[in-house]
């Protein structure tokens, strides 16, 4: 049971989507759209820093295992089959923001406003709590205020 798109105005079959969360387990309602959009979207951030880091990190592993003429060919094949593993599980974790696109607009169909929906993003509470620093800091350390 693949991912299901809907329609061309995108609007999803009630019952094929009942199946497929039925499937997964997964049940999104009001109550819950903006937590799991957001559990979503903490773990495409994760996987997605992850993947990167590998992908850098793939150019300086691509070097001669050994004298023989196996390990030559081995040098060459493993990152490219490598980088195509990991090329597949980007497409995957793309996979995740569209579903976690998908959720806003769910969220916004129950009418939360685009603020609750900002302030249940990862990144908006990465910065809030960069901000909260920022001012506690101009509290605490004085001496560095301008």
């Amino acid at each position: 049971m693949g991912s299901y798109e809907g329609d061309a105005a995108g609007m999803v079959d009630a019952a094929v989507a009942k199946a497929h969360a039925d499937a997964a387990g997964l049940r999104v309602d009001a109550e819950n759209v903006l937590y799991v959009r957001k559990a979503i979207l903490e773990e495409y951030e994760e996987l997605k820093a992850t993947l990167d880091q590998e992908g850098q990190d793939l150019g300086y592993k691509s070097h001669l295992y050994g004298g023989d003429p196996v390990s030559a060919d081995a040098a060459i094949a493993f990152p490219e089959r490598v980088s195509r593993l990991i090329g597949e599980c980007h497409q995957h974790v793309n996979e995740l923001l569209d579903m976690a696109t998908k959720l806003e607009a769910a969220a916004k169909a129950y009418h939360y406003t685009d603020d609750e929906i900002a302030a249940m993003t990862p990144q908006a509470q990465v910065a809030s709590v960069a901000a909260i620093n920022a001012t506690l800091g101009t509290f605490l350390r004085p001496w560095e205020r301008t």
